[in-house]
């Protein structure tokens, strides 16, 4: 038998999501083939039926996106579907029964045995929360070999009701929702026409997941991101209550370009962010191999590249870096990418600042005098020492220019216990304090 297998696809929700009142056309594409995107003017609602059977068996992924008038592009939806493998014993299979599970649970499938080739089946979503999840199902022949996978995103909602007026609307991508109240009920909206902000991939998925290319001539760094998004669509109705849940699945990648700064040894950089999800980039120069110490403030990461060969090196937890977290480089050239600022840590922005530090012995000095003042300042085993020949008040800075102590000395020496290692500015001075536990 000469086996033929169509994917066929009903693409209204994908058109009206360009959010456009000038639909031109159309492009789709299978896995990561765009050179043989196919484009297509728009007549209407897009129902295709496309012969997959040249396609290896496996998991595939087909990706649609509308055209507009002006030339622009709407989201891109994403489809998931796959190609089972045949053979000849399989053409006088009989349905066995059929699998399911959902989201990662796989280790609670559900196997139901029948014979009947039903087009619908009826499970038990009371136990799930509320939120986005993922039905897998999947078919088992006579011969033991099982069928296509299918998996449908779908929302859980405990409070979706029914209603003949609607009050407001909500919108949101994965979970995270914006209420739009309307200034009077209406028995229909046409919602096509609302206009929305869809989310860059650095709203929804971390920069660490990032792919990233370097151009050492110009500092510039490239960063491309890809995540899936769900789009869900609610109607709040007579009652309060809000309506089953409208959702599309769909792919977005970004591609964001940063220039490196440079960060010269014993200096501070200061970037300022546009959001949390922000990253900034800096360039280190070593030119001789030694053991660096490296601070940020506030709480962030950091992933540190070998800029030769754009090779990951490490992963920096904020935890670290917010005490002088040493690490061994060799002479050479690298890119940190400082990713994940804390809100909480940041007063109405998002500045922040990395600063890189040497300390050969693990004991600094440093001596200042100010007219008939003397101050030596030291540190050792985690503590600050201060030594001054007469009463004072010495002021602790850490490089944010923020304090973080206010010392009353007496003459002779005072110890400074407490402190978490760190750069500190103390009595105009630079001095490294570094961590009990040196990792």
């Amino acid at each position: 038998m000469n086996r033929r297998l169509f994917l066929s696809l009903l693409l209204m929700g994908s058109v009206s999501l360009a959010m456009a009142q000038d639909v031109q056309g159309y492009q789709y594409w299978f896995d990561d083939d765009f050179a043989e995107a196919v484009n297509a003017d728009y007549e209407g609602d897009v129902a295709l039926s496309i012969d997959v059977s040249g396609m290896s068996p496996g998991i595939h992924y087909f990706h649609f996106r509308a055209r507009t008038g002006d030339d622009g592009w709407g989201p891109i939806a994403r489809y998931v579907f796959t190609v089972p493998s045949f053979s000849a014993a399989e053409d006088e299979a009989t349905l066995v029964g059929y699998q399911y599970w959902f989201d990662n649970d796989y280790a609670s499938a559900v196997f139901v045995e029948t014979a009947e080739t039903a087009d619908a089946f009826t499970v038990d979503i009371s136990g799930l929360s509320n939120g986005v999840h993922y039905l897998h199902v999947r078919t088992l022949g006579s011969g033991g070999v099982w069928g296509a996978l299918n998996r449908q995103p779908f929302v859980v909602d405990s409070e979706a009701g029914v209603g003949d007026s609607i009050y407001a609307y909500r919108y949101g991508f994965n979970s995270s929702m914006t209420v739009v109240p309307l200034s009077e009920p209406v028995t229909s909206l046409n919602w096509v026409a609302e206009e929305i902000a869809f989310p860059q991939a650095l709203d929804l998925a971390s920069v660490a997941d990032g792919d990233f290319t370097f151009d050492t001539t110009t500092d510039s760094v490239t960063m491309r991101l890809g995540c899936d998004v769900l789009f869900c669509l609610q109607f709040q109705q007579t009652g309060g209550a809000w309506s089953f849940p409208v959702y599309q699945e769909m792919a977005v990648n970004d591609t964001v370009s940063k220039r490196a700064e440079a960060l010269s040894l014993n200096e501070t950089v200061t970037f300022d962010l546009a959001s949390e999800h922000d990253f900034a980039v800096v360039k280190i120069i070593v030119g001789t191999a030694a053991t660096y110490y490296l601070q940020v403030t506030p709480s962030c990461s950091m992933l540190l590249f070998d800029a030769a060969t754009g090779e990951l090196l490490m992963t920096i937890s904020a935890a670290d870096l917010t005490g002088a977290f040493a690490v061994s480089l060799a002479a050479g050239t690298y890119y940190g990418i400082l990713y994940g600022v804390s809100a909480s840590d940041t007063a109405g922005g998002y500045a922040l600042s990395v600063s890189l530090t040497a300390d050969a012995t693990g004991i600094d000095t440093l001596s200042q005098q100010d007219g008939d003042e003397a101050l030596e300042v030291w540190t050792s085993g985690g503590t600050l020492f201060l030594r001054s020949a007469q009463a004072r008040t010495v002021q602790v800075f850490n490089v944010s220019g923020q304090l973080v102590r206010s010392v009353q000395l007496s003459a002779g020496v005072h110890a400074v216990e407490g402190l978490p290692g760190g750069v500190y500015v103390v009595d105009g001075r630079k001095v490294l304090l570094r961590s009990t536990a040196v990792r």
